[in-house]
């Protein structure tokens, strides 16, 4: 076997992992977004268990991609989150601390940052 053999061999064997790797990473990502939320320590009276999103069947729907506001998934999921029992709850937590990704509290991070900061 000749030097550039091997040397193909090595190559073709590195983006064989390099491709693995990435696969890994992303069914992660994938399972990690899938994952049904659990309630923290820091709830003493736990009302993330009558949240209305708490079981919801696609939890990555409260994280839409900047485009994705308009959609009639996103929609939904605002109005699910606007009618919830604990919303005030957890509008406050995520204000409390800057949780400033996807949909909590019936607003977005854009709206929770804007109110953050017009608080006093």
């Amino acid at each position: 076997m000749t030097a550039i053999q091997v040397w193909n061999q090595h190559e073709i064997a590195l983006a064989s992992a390099r491709e693995a790797d990435a696969r890994a990473r992303r069914e992660q990502r994938q399972a990690n977004s899938t994952r049904p939320r659990r309630p923290s320590q820091h709830h003493p009276d736990e009302w993330t268990e009558r949240a209305a999103c708490r079981n919801h069947e696609n939890p990555a729907a409260f994280f839409p991609n900047r485009g994705d506001w308009r959609t009639e998934q996103t929609q939904a999921v605002l109005a699910l989150c606007r009618s919830c029992q604990v919303r005030s709850e957890c509008l406050e937590e995520a204000v409390r601390l800057a949780d400033d990704h996807g949909i909590r509290g019936g607003l977005s991070g854009r709206e929770r940052r804007q109110l953050r900061e017009a608080r006093p």
